[in-house]
Parts: structure tokens; sequence; C-alpha cells
């Protein structure tokens, strides 16, 4: 509205726009608030997300030293009994059982 037909308004006619205004300001805030809440929670999910996925790498890499750690130890006892095998000599109880186990199993 330009400044002319403001002049040629009677005084209710400028308050109603000035209420109607008013109105108008409260529903843009209202949205803006609601806007900002939700932009606010999506930065939350975002860093939440960040910290989950680094928790995940840390997570991996504490088991893949875990498995490594088991495969060496595998290694090890292999050869510790096919050592014991090839020197003839008896292997401790618990191990002569597995040894017997996995003749069965195959």
């Amino acid at each position: 509205m330009t400044d002319k037909e403001l002049k040629k308004l009677s005084r209710a006619q400028l308050l109603e726009l000035l209420v109607d205004q008013s109105r108008e300001i409260d529903r843009l805030q209202a949205a803006l608030d609601e806007a900002n809440q939700r932009l606010a929670k999506r930065d939350l999910n975002l860093s939440q997300c960040g910290s989950i996925a680094e928790a995940s790498l840390l997570i991996t890499e504490v088991f893949e030293r875990a498995q490594d750690a088991a495969d060496l130890y595998l290694k090890a006892a292999k050869r510790y009994v096919a050592r014991t095998i090839a020197e003839g000599k008896p292997l401790p109880p618990l191990l002569s059982d597995t040894k017997e186990q996995e003749g069965a199993d195959q």
C-alpha cells in the first residue's frame, strides 16, 4: 500500500491494519520458532550421529585388534601342536581331546 492510500484510510481502518499485521507477525514468529526448534533437533541428531560413527570406528578397531591377537594365538597354538606331534611327545590332555574332536569333525 502506498503512502497516499494509507493517508486516505480512517483511524479504525489503520488500527485494523495494525492488528492484522500484528497477528501476521505472531504467526510468522511461531513458524520461525518451530523451524528453529526443528533445526536445533536436527543439529543435535547430526552431532550424535558423528559421535556414534566415531564410537563405532573405535569399537571396530578394538575388535580388529582382538581378532588379530586371537589369530596370532591360534597360529602359535597350531605350531606348538604340530611341533609337539613332530617330536613324538604327548600332547597335554586338553589339547589331545581337542585334536581328537577336530579329527572327528572332519
